[in-house]
C-alpha cells in the first residue's frame, strides 16, 4: 500500500511537471509568433523614423531614416538574424557583433526591448 502511494505521487508530479513544461512551449511560440512584423519606434516624426522588421525565418532588419526640412535625407538599412529563448530577444548582426534583450509587448501592442531601447515600438500593419 506504501508503495502504491509513493507510485502515486511520483505519477501526479511527473503529469504537473509535463503540463508546466508544454504550456511553456506555447508561450514561447506565441511571443515569438507576436514578434513577427514591423515596428516603428514611439518617437517617430515627419524628419526621423526608427523601424524593426522581424520576418518567419529568423531574418529581418533594422531601418533609419531622417529628413532635413529642404527635402533631403539619409537613409540606412542593417540585415540582421534573430531567435527568441523565452523571452529573452537575441539580435545578430552582420558584422558578428549581437545584442540580448528581455522583450515583451504590453496591453496596447507595443513591443518593448529593454536592454535595446527605452522607448517602445508599435506595431505597422
Amino acid at each position: 500500500m506504501k508503495n502504491l502511494k509513493a507510485l502515486t505521487v511520483v505519477m501526479a508530479f511527473l503529469c504537473f511537471m509535463v503540463m508546466l513544461s508544454c504550456h511553456k512551449d506555447e508561450v514561447d511560440l506565441n511571443l515569438t509568433n507576436d514578434l513577427i512584423g514591423k515596428w516603428q519606434r514611439s518617437d517617430f516624426s515627419d524628419s526621423f523614423e526608427y523601424t524593426l522588421v522581424f520576418l518567419p525565418d529568423n531574418i529581418g532588419y533594422i531601418t533609419q531614416s531622417s529628413w532635413n526640412s529642404n527635402g533631403t535625407g539619409i537613409s540606412s538599412a542593417i540585415t540582421i538574424k534573430w531567435r527568441t529563448n523565452g523571452d529573452l530577444l537575441t539580435l545578430i548582426f552582420v558584422d558578428g557583433d549581437s545584442v540580448t534583450t528581455n522583450f515583451s509587448i504590453n496591453a496596447n501592442g507595443q513591443l518593448f526591448l529593454k536592454d535595446y531601447s527605452d522607448l517602445y515600438f508599435n506595431r505597422l500593419e
